[in-house]
């Protein structure tokens, strides 16, 4: 995945981009997850670090995760086809995510279930 898909908002990007943007997002959470379970559990796996130095870090790489996939679903959804405003969806508790997971995820690009090899226009 290139770095270029995360900063414009503009285009569109695929499936294969966009379980990149996905994976992306998973591999920048897992120092959270690894910091919430050693508070947890009391057993600090990254006891060299200091432990706001810690929570600051991973605050700031979940806030980049989240950004990765606000910007690959908004440009997934173009490429199906949608507005951006269909990320409103994420509001619905659990049916929401379920959708849009399936949606991006899993359905064709509008120009493959169209049958056509031109990208449909967007108007904004």
């Amino acid at each position: 995945m290139q770095l270029s898909v995360l900063l414009p908002f503009e285009g569109r990007i695929g499936r294969p981009e966009w379980w990149g943007c996905v994976l992306a997002a998973l591999a920048l959470c897992v120092p959270f997850v690894v910091g919430v379970s050693s508070v947890r559990t009391g057993y600090d796996i990254l006891h060299l670090v200091a432990p706001s130095i810690k929570t600051g870090s991973n605050l700031v790489l979940l806030a980049i995760a989240q950004w990765i996939l606000f910007v690959g679903a908004a440009k997934r959804l173009r490429d199906r086809g949608k507005s951006v405003e269909w990320l409103t969806m994420l509001f619905v508790p659990f049916l929401g995510a379920a959708w849009l997971f399936f949606e991006l995820g899993f359905l064709p690009s509008a120009s493959e279930s169209a049958g056509t090899g031109a990208l449909p226009s967007i108007s904004s």
